[in-house]
């Protein structure tokens, strides 16, 4: 499943470094976002299917919320509905 998605996300930014206009550079953006995303969620079921198989082996990473937070609060903010 990776291979495959891998495979797609390296053309996309091979992409990126061609000239593109704004609207396609938009596009790239997104696609180069739901393919992080999808990367992610194919992680997390795989690493779901090793705890339920007893062989998740645990690492400590350090995180940054920070970034996370900010993205999330931009998308967040585009989601609320205005009162008025």
């Amino acid at each position: 499943m990776r291979t495959p998605l891998n495979a797609l996300l390296g053309i996309q930014e091979l992409l990126a470094d061609t000239p593109l206009n704004e609207k396609q550079r938009s596009y790239l953006q997104v696609a180069g976002g739901a393919g992080a995303a999808l990367t992610s969620l194919i992680g997390d079921i795989l690493d779901f299917t090793k705890v339920e198989a007893g062989k998740l082996e645990l690492e400590t990473l350090l995180v940054a919320p920070e970034p996370w937070w900010k993205r999330c609060s931009i998308w967040w903010k585009g989601r609320r509905p205005t009162r008025g």
